[in-house]
């Protein structure tokens, strides 16, 4: 073991950290004060976070979201057992917006799917629920911008059922280029 001063951006300043292993995770550390005291705030605060973090609602970054996202669903697509190739966004990263939420990379926000799944689920042919009810998460995290009592499709538009027909109510993506192409085969179901 040994004592040096934490560069990384995740710790506050002037702390010696006593590494237990040669990484930076929350959970192999120690944190001192200068004068040789634990920093039981800090130290709480970390714990708190890495909790979070393992019941899925702490945000992730792209590389740590697609490890654990494959990691829950054993690298495997949810629907057909063909090997994982993407971290798909149940809800469009572009919808989590604010600092706390920013590309939505959350675990209960990802599942692991196939090329020829992932683009389904890109086009809407394969609902949110239908995904979530593959992972079966402990709840679903929806972007600040859009109402939980509401259904959605990963865009963000808002499905409506009339007389047994789906329609859709323009959300905050729909006139993103990239959103108009994924749906060009569906945008019949926006002129109610």
């Amino acid at each position: 073991m040994r004592d040096r001063i934490c560069t990384c951006r995740c710790h506050t300043k002037g702390l010696i950290v006593r590494h237990i292993a040669p990484c930076c995770q929350f959970t192999y550390q120690k944190y001192i004060n200068e004068d040789g005291s634990i920093d039981n705030e800090i130290l709480g605060k970390l714990i708190r976070k890495q909790e979070l973090r393992e019941k899925g609602i702490i945000l992730l970054d792209r590389e740590e979201f697609k490890k654990q996202v494959f990691t829950r669903d054993g690298g495997k697509c949810i629907f057909c057992e063909k090997d994982a190739v993407d971290a798909h966004h149940i809800f469009d990263r572009k919808l989590f917006t604010d600092e706390e939420s920013l590309g939505g990379y959350f675990l209960y926000n990802g599942a692991s799917l196939c090329e020829e799944h992932h683009w389904e689920a890109e086009k809407t042919d394969i609902s949110i629920a239908a995904i979530i009810n593959k992972i079966s998460p402990k709840f679903t995290i929806y972007p600040k911008c859009l109402d939980s009592e509401k259904v959605y499709d990963k865009w963000g538009n808002e499905i409506i059922s009339i007389n047994g027909f789906e329609f859709r109510d323009k959300g905050p993506l729909f006139n993103d280029g990239g959103v108009q192409k994924v749906l060009k085969d569906k945008l019949y179901m926006f002129e109610i």
